[in-house]
């Protein structure tokens, strides 16, 4: 009934309850519980990988519900996908709005999805936004990527005066142990 409910919510006029929906859908998917852990999870799988193929200004909360779900999971011993994190992986790769590659990135960030790691420090090459960039940065921190180390060291070198990416850089920095 819960899962119903939440799923009946993300059709909601209102923003923050679309948008909440999304990241408590994902905590109920990421719990595992007595008997069939798998039950109820299929349909939360579909429906998030739906809102992140055409949510449009659900396709960030999508993503970043998604990487919250597969991290509980993972921490909980349940099945992670490893396609779920894949399409969130792809849609960073396509994405170009500040917004979308934020989520996208600490999303797989706190899913420790490693596999993401090579697209995201490519990305953080791109990106000019210091905000976008900042996100890939602790989303890199996050998912203890230590092959991006010298990359986000050399970020705040170049920071000095960009108080937001420096910040972040060092948040990242401090989740990788530097």
């Amino acid at each position: 009934e819960i899962r119903t409910r939440l799923i009946k919510a993300v059709g909601d006029s209102d923003q923050q309850v679309k948008h909440y929906s999304l990241i408590a859908l994902a905590q109920v998917g990421g719990n595992v519980g007595e008997g069939d852990p798998t039950k109820g999870l299929a349909e939360i799988r579909k429906h998030l990988a739906g809102q992140l193929a055409k949510g449009k200004a659900r396709k960030s909360w999508a993503g970043l519900s998604i990487g919250v779900m597969e991290r509980k999971l993972a921490d909980n011993n349940g099945p992670v996908s490893a396609e779920q994190l894949n399409a969130v992986m792809m849609a960073l790769q396509d994405a170009k709005a500040v917004r979308e590659v934020g989520a996208y990135a600490v999303g797989l960030g706190i899913a420790k999805h490693i596999g993401a790691s090579e697209i995201m420090q490519e990305k953080l090459d791109q990106m000019s936004q210091d905000e976008a960039r900042g996100y890939l940065a602790v989303g890199l921190g996050l998912m203890e990527a230590q092959g991006s180390k010298e990359q986000i060291q050399e970020i705040v070198k170049k920071s000095k005066y960009r108080a937001d990416l420096l910040k972040q850089a060092a948040i990242a920095l401090g989740l990788l142990v530097d």
